[in-house]
């Protein structure tokens, strides 16, 4: 395990709202965040536990999100015989991804911005 591990209270009191998610969830989501390796990022236990309870969040948002019929943005449209075809929503894996959620974009957001990883050099 990586160093500063959260815990499910602490996400529950950064995210109440992720409270529904099942404990075989928040084990699979706490065991993935907890053993990431942050130190290239953040340089101290408040910027790698910040990190690690928005990515276990924007993990729990998705989830709690699940597929519920959200669709992608419109790439063809007809009139005759009515038809529409939509792309892909942003696929797990990349910015895009992590940019779906509030959580995703804070994430991204203190990893290019810490003092080891971004642009605020001491």
């Amino acid at each position: 395990m990586a160093a500063f591990p959260i815990t499910k209270q602490d996400v529950l009191d950064f995210a109440s709202e992720l409270s529904i998610l099942t404990s075989p969830v928040w084990l699979a989501i706490l065991s993935y965040v907890n053993a990431i390796d942050l130190s290239a990022y953040c340089d101290n236990g408040d910027d790698t536990t910040l990190a690690r309870l928005n990515l276990a969040a924007h993990f729990g948002a998705v989830l709690k999100r699940g597929k519920k019929g959200a669709a992608g943005p419109v790439t063809a449209e007809s009139v005759g015989a009515i038809r529409r075809s939509y792309g892909l929503i942003a696929q797990p894996g990349g910015a895009a991804w992590l940019n779906s959620t509030g959580y995703g974009q804070t994430y991204l957001g203190i990893l290019a911005m810490n003092a080891v990883h971004g642009p605020f050099l001491p």
